[in-house]
């Protein structure tokens, strides 16, 4: 079976990802993800690493090791490869290309963003299209310069938001109202109450 080098959203629908995706949503998703080939041999991820990537085997076989002695082959197309390769955080295998394989390896924060979305446009909030800034390299140290869009994307890539529920995220959403001011509009002022 031939890859493309980006990921088409079809191909993405064969995986177990962590929740249904709309089509919108799946799309935004499978382009900010690209295929990766490694030699067989070669390191995928070592046990105890802290990588923030979620990845897929789409073709060969991987041996997933750990320094207690546990030893598992993963062969594309089975079951067990539809779901992501040894996806605890900090990794808890060594995940060793046993064969010439292919991967698909993305962003885990991008993808808790985009079921977040996701979850949002279910209880009718709609979210403006996540861009990736032109030119910013896929793994650029600033995630910040990386990503322009709505204020909604910035709250969400912030660190104190990556580690809040996305159902905790759902639930601050449906309580904000718009509240249209003017310029030189008093917001808040000290000491009023907080609502």
């Amino acid at each position: 079976m031939a890859f493309p080098k980006f990921i088409d959203k079809a191909l993405l629908k064969y995986f177990a990802l962590p929740g249904a995706l709309n089509p919108d949503n799946l799309q935004q998703l499978a382009s900010n993800a690209s295929i990766e080939k490694v030699a067989p041999g070669k390191i995928v991820f070592e046990e105890g690493n802290v990588d923030r990537k979620t990845i897929y085997l789409l073709d060969g076989e991987v041996t997933l090791s750990s320094n207690k002695g546990q030893n598992t082959v993963i062969r594309a197309g089975t079951d067990v490869a539809r779901h992501p390769l040894g996806n605890h955080q900090p990794r808890q295998h060594t995940a060793t290309a046993k064969t010439a394989c292919k991967f698909v390896r993305f962003d885990s924060d991008w993808l808790d963003i985009v079921l977040t979305w996701d979850q949002l446009t279910v209880s009718g909030i709609t979210v403006n299209e996540l861009h990736k800034v032109k030119g910013a390299p896929r793994e650029a140290t600033d995630k910040r310069a990386v990503f322009e869009g709505d204020w909604m994307t910035r709250i969400l890539r912030s660190k104190a938001f990556l580690q809040v529920p996305p159902a905790n995220i759902h639930a601050m959403f449906m309580r904000m109202q718009e509240m249209p001011v003017r310029a030189g509009d008093v917001i808040i002022k000290q000491n009023d109450e907080g609502d």
